[in-house]
């Protein structure tokens, strides 16, 4: 409950913001409206899509460096993003325990943000060659560029 509480709290003040500017927009250029505002909005999501994994996303989650006891692990999955060519700076693992079993990874950031996450309940529970397997399938998605159709 507290994070859709947090979601709500940071999301609200985004999103009135963002329409405040689309009501803006409206009025400034009533005829090229739609064309400011998928500027904007590109311009919004690729700055999220920077910042999130450094200050959204520690909100929800408690990330870690994936430290010296998985050193083997985390150099088998930098050089594995080094072989689908995407530049990672670091991999972290982040608290998905306290609010499930399930296990996750994910490819997240642009540029100097971008980071490897596994979850606490992947790193526990699951081999090396396993999690490397579900980090390619992620890098795939990159790789393939899916983001970009919505996959």
């Amino acid at each position: 409950m507290m994070d859709q509480v947090k979601g709500l709290l940071i999301g609200g003040p985004l999103g009135l913001v963002l329409l405040e500017v689309v009501y803006l927009l409206l009025r400034i250029a009533p005829d090229t409206w739609w064309l400011w505002v998928a500027g904007v909005l590109l311009l919004f999501t690729v700055l999220l899509a920077n910042l999130a994994p450094v200050l959204l996303m520690p909100i929800f989650n408690k990330f870690i460096p994936l430290g010296e006891q998985y050193a083997d692990l985390e150099a088998r999955l930098l050089r594995l993003a080094e072989r689908a060519r995407t530049r990672v700076r670091s991999v972290y693992t982040f608290d998905m325990s306290r609010r499930t079993t399930a296990a996750n990874a994910a490819l997240t950031g642009l540029g100097n943000t971008r980071r490897i996450i596994l979850a606490d309940t992947m790193v526990e529970n699951y081999t090396a060659d396993e999690i490397e397997t579900v980090l390619a399938h992620e890098l795939g998605h990159q790789v393939h560029k899916d983001s970009w159709w919505g996959y």
